[in-house]
């Protein structure tokens, strides 16, 4: 938690005001996460595609694609 709060730029108080405990942090990083990639999914099932496994191996491109992005 020390080690996430000095990348975060904040104090470990600072971090537990947000996060009370480990399992909170987690939580919200999880949330967050499935947020954005049901967003990455969202946007590649709105693209047309000529069939159905051009437009899930598009689906599984576009996740790729996000998965290896920084941040």
């Amino acid at each position: 938690m020390t080690y996430i709060a000095a990348v975060a730029g904040v104090t470990k108080r600072t971090r537990y005001h947000h996060f009370d405990s480990k399992d909170t942090l987690l939580e919200a990083m999880l949330e967050k996460q499935g947020d954005l990639s049901a967003g990455t999914l969202a946007r590649s099932v709105d693209r047309p595609a000529a069939s159905a496994p051009e437009l899930v191996a598009g689906i599984f491109d576009d996740l790729h694609r996000w998965a290896d992005q920084d941040g």
